[in-house]
């Protein structure tokens, strides 16, 4: 029930790896790349009351170079997007993630702590894994994308992160492709939804970002479960001067915003003038289900909705 709630994991989110300006900064806990001493719960909770409430961090891609303290990031949890989550705990998500966050936490240092022959044999550890697995996490994915999808027309990506961004412009694949990010980029929550348009096939690149067209499209007074960054859709011609809409999209967790998404765009396409004749490419991250369980959304194919999409969507 905390998952579904998003307590624990939604403070994670926002907290385990900020982009900083001067460079990433890590929440102290096990599950990150924090290289301080985890030694004992003791030291631990010095670390992460320090870091969560005395920490000043400059947030990489914003516009402004506003300072805030780790937990003036945290987001409240709308029971729109998380039905789980009651009324009360709603008002009350904020103060809840950091206690939720901060049990999380303990829990691991204690574990790891007690079931290890010492506390260096699984910090040693982390640390390999941290090397390997973790500070090459973005040049390994980008490297993945240069040799398996280079030749591709349209690439779209969810949860992608600022840092990530900024990486793959100045890689191989941003010389040989239009990388293409909502002008509402969300640097603090980090999972943006990108596109990547071949520069062969789309040498204009995006024309026209029109998310916000998408959104304007929901049924009045609708709570759908979307978060800045979660939709990005431009127009773009390719080379044969076909006009496309190309849709990027991340879903939540049980599915609910995909099927409004879809119809949105849809009927925004059907209703804008200057989107007449355009023909739409959606590449999405649905979390829908063949067999869902109350409250999630059954399969995209049980829409109703006749629609291609092309390219690939990766997380």
């Amino acid at each position: 029930m905390l998952g579904k709630k998003r307590l624990a994991s939604m403070p994670d989110r926002i907290t385990n790896t900020i982009n900083t300006r001067d460079g990433q900064v890590f929440r102290p806990t096990v599950i990150n790349m924090y290289e301080g001493d985890l030694s004992t719960v003791e030291k631990w909770w010095t670390a992460w009351e320090t870091f969560m409430f005395d920490t000043p961090v400059e947030i990489l891609g914003l516009e402004s170079k506003e300072t805030k303290i780790p937990y003036e990031l945290l987001q409240p949890i709308k029971k729109s997007k998380y039905p789980s989550i009651t009324s009360e705990e709603e008002v009350d998500s904020l103060p809840l993630q950091t206690m939720c966050g901060a049990i999380f936490d303990s829990i691991l240092v204690h574990m790891m702590n007690t079931v290890a022959t010492s506390p260096a044999a699984w910090q040693n550890l982390k640390a390999t894994m941290v090397e390997n697995l973790n500070k090459k996490k973005n040049p390994h994915t980008i490297e993945i994308l240069e040799k398996s999808y280079s030749d591709s027309d349209i690439i779209t990506l969810q949860e992608v992160a600022y840092s990530f961004i900024e990486q793959i412009r100045s890689s191989k694949l941003g010389k040989k492709f239009h990388i293409v990010y909502s002008t509402k980029i969300d640097a603090v929550r980090d999972q943006n939804s990108v596109i990547a348009l071949n520069k062969d096939t789309f040498p204009k690149g995006s024309i026209l970002e029109i998310s916000s067209l998408v959104e304007k499209s929901f049924p009045p007074g609708a709570k759908v479960p979307v978060a800045t960054g979660d939709i990005l859709a431009t127009t773009a011609e390719t080379k044969d001067g076909i006009p496309l809409v190309i849709a990027s999209f991340h879903g939540d967790t049980d599915g609910l915003a995909t099927k409004p998404v879809l119809t949105a765009t849809l009927k925004a396409m059907a209703q804008d003038s200057q989107l007449a004749g355009h023909r739409l490419i959606f590449g999405m991250d649905a979390n829908t289900y063949e067999h869902p369980k109350p409250g999630e959304q059954q399969d995209v194919l049980d829409f109703g909705l006749h629609f291609v999409a092309l390219g690939v969507s990766s997380e």
